[in-house]
């Protein structure tokens, strides 16, 4: 009798736990949504943390061993789950919605440390590197880059920023693989929601060509010059125009041309190194003397007259 009433009460009081468990979910659960309702975003992060903390409490909560009570803790349970998923859709819609960028980074970030194969994490990412770069948080957009890329390896924008930060950081060999990955995945890569198709061609076609110069630099830097003449004549049509890249593209063609071209003597090849070299050294760059100078001594070299 006594072990037959020791059961009646450890059922009666798991019945409770679950009851007052399902309670909190509800009233955090109340919270949110009266944040939302008043375009709080700071409140929807905080109210959305405590959500999902008390709704991931159900969810951990044990399974009854009666027959009659697993129906209302599968219940309990499925409910639980479904509130901590809109808990993230809540932080994501806020994060899009407006908001400071601090509150932009604050709300994906919630998001990412609770759940980081979130599919509204993956919808607000764009958004919040956009937010690190805009706010020169260069730092923390490379950190963001490195930890998603190995939840997402083949997001474009994650590896343009790998590409480029780890060019930055005179880590060449990381650099261009991310860069042979980017130009991999881009031309099967998802429209993003909201950009206009005549957008994503051009938006396309800048982040091929960027990458391409990433790679192509670098394989001129490595004598790699057959690799590198094929990346920049890719990435030259993007580049025109732009300071920090036109002068290094039509430098290293220079290079890779003679290169190529002076084992065989091959005049046509010759021909572009002198061509690319003088177009150097017509921009303000640290590569315009070295240009000048390339194209002379080429002329010289070939005997080519101007």
């Amino acid at each position: 009798m006594k072990t037959y009433i020791a059961a009646l009460l450890a059922g009666a009081a798991l019945l409770c736990a679950q009851a007052s468990r399902t309670a909190e979910v509800e009233a955090a659960y109340a919270k949110l949504k009266e944040a939302e309702g008043k375009k709080d975003a700071d409140g929807v992060r905080e109210w959305a943390e405590k959500t999902s903390a008390a709704a991931r409490a159900v969810v951990a909560s044990p399974k009854p061993e009666k027959a009659d009570e697993v129906e209302g803790w599968t219940n309990a349970v499925d409910y639980a789950r479904q509130v901590d998923i809109y808990t993230e859709y809540s932080e994501y819609a806020t994060a899009i919605g407006g908001v400071a960028p601090e509150k932009v980074i604050a709300l994906v970030e919630s998001i990412e440390k609770r759940n980081p194969k979130s599919e509204y994490l993956s919808k607000a990412y764009p958004a919040y590197m956009a937010t690190l770069s805009q706010t020169g948080k260069s730092d923390q957009l490379m950190a963001a880059a490195v930890r998603r890329i190995e939840v997402d390896p083949k997001n474009p924008d994650l590896l343009l920023v790998l590409a480029d930060g780890y060019m930055k950081q005179k880590e060449v060999d990381k650099a261009t693989d991310a860069a042979t990955k980017l130009i991999a995945v881009m031309p099967t890569a998802a429209r993003p929601e909201g950009m206009s198709e005549a957008d994503w061609e051009k938006k396309k076609t800048t982040v091929v060509g960027t990458a391409q110069w990433i790679a192509g630099v670098n394989y001129a830097e490595a004598k790699r010059y057959k690799e590198a003449d094929e990346a920049l004549r890719v990435a030259l049509p993007v580049v025109r125009g732009q300071a920090g890249m036109e002068p290094a593209t039509l430098f290293y063609l220079g290079v890779a041309n003679y290169n190529l071209g002076k084992p065989t003597k091959n005049r046509a090849l010759i021909t572009e190194a002198i061509k690319f070299s003088e177009e150097c050294a017509k921009l303000a760059s640290p590569y315009r003397d070295l240009a000048q100078k390339n194209a002379r001594q080429i002329r010289v070299e070939f005997g080519v007259k101007k």
